[in-house]
């Protein structure tokens, strides 16, 4: 998440009227959604848990941009 494209394209999805404290909180649980899914999921439907696990992981470097732009 180093490119400038990148910080453009999260400031622009995050916003910049909301506390980033909020932000965190609603990015951890999401985060802890979609793992709960990850663990929640049947054999039957095991091809969604790569996507569960692409979209925790895009949470989890939305949430460092977060905490590296509130330093």
């Amino acid at each position: 998440m180093t490119s400038t494209s990148d910080d453009n394209t999260f400031a622009e999805i995050v916003g910049t009227d909301v506390d980033t404290s909020d932000r965190l909180a609603a990015i951890d649980h999401q985060i802890a959604t979609l793992n709960a899914r990850v663990k929640a999921t049947s054999p039957r439907f095991a091809a969604l848990v790569p996507h569960y696990r692409a979209d925790i992981d895009a949470l989890l470097d939305l949430r460092l941009w977060l905490t590296e732009l509130a330093v």
